[in-house]
């Protein structure tokens, strides 16, 4: 998704201005390409439909490391997640409305209950996760050169003037709010009706660590802990003993972004 940061920063004075308004598409987005190439970090907020039909909304900041921090939730459970990926690693914190999504409110209360304030390690995710909290993943995308590029004119994100560009390749549409003044940012991208993101607060100080082992319980060891608490309910004995199935919600699915 997103467009190509494949470019150096070529160390030269930008346009900006009217100037910089009345350069090629093609010379604005590979303006926009070198300097969002350069970020370390950067706030991705947005939405888009997953492989499910559901509506996800994220809001993270995201590093070029692949480490992020933040939320996303479901339209259609209306559940909210904390999400924090370190490394190899990605860390949930959800609320009811999103365990209620993968099973019925009694579980729910138990998962509750093993849980607390605790993380829950739940790597499933790490694939779809991927697609906004990895800031170089995002902003990739394989060959934008046979795209056809046209000026849509002047816009505005909150306070920044922006040109707007759109990218047509195939049946492939996006449209870029590039920054007018330098740094020349991407501030937003439109990728169709329902997928959109914002950028914000670029390089911003952020350190992202992982919870301390007191804090997390793996997702394994939650299980492990659910089925005892339900094999030693009332006549648990008299019904099949569960070997819990119960999961986190897989959503969102990796978004299809190329």
């Amino acid at each position: 998704m997103g467009v190509t940061v494949a470019l150096a920063s070529s160390g030269e004075e930008e346009p900006e201005g009217d100037d910089f308004l009345a350069q090629e598409p093609k010379a604005i987005v590979k303006a926009a390409e070198r300097d969002m190439s350069v970020l370390e970090s950067a706030r991705i907020k947005g939405e888009f439909t997953d492989d499910s039909d559901d509506t996800i909304t994220v809001d993270v900041v995201a590093t070029s490391s692949g480490d992020c921090t933040g939320t996303m939730a479901s339209e259609a459970s209306g559940g909210t997640a904390e999400i924090l990926r370190v490394g190899d690693q990605l860390y949930l914190r959800a609320d009811r409305a999103f365990w209620n999504a993968s099973g019925d409110p009694e579980t729910t209360d138990l998962i509750l209950g093993v849980l607390g304030d605790s993380w829950v390690i739940e790597n499933s995710l790490l694939e779809s996760t991927e697609a906004f909290c990895d800031l170089d993943e995002f902003l990739e995308r394989d060959g934008r050169e046979g795209a056809e590029a046209k000026d849509l004119g002047e816009g505005r994100i909150g306070s920044e003037e922006t040109v707007r560009v759109e990218l047509v390749d195939g049946s492939q549409r996006e449209v870029l709010d590039v920054r007018v003044a330098e740094p020349h940012y991407l501030l937003r991208i439109e990728e169709s009706e329902t997928d959109r993101f914002e950028f914000s607060d670029f390089d911003a100080d952020v350190e992202i660590e992982a919870p301390s082992s007191d804090d997390v319980v793996p997702l394994r060891k939650y299980l492990e802990t659910f089925g005892k608490v339900l094999d030693a309910l009332p006549g648990a004995e008299a019904s099949p003993s569960a070997s819990p199935s119960a999961k986190p919600s897989e959503k969102p699915s990796e978004k299809p972004s190329e």
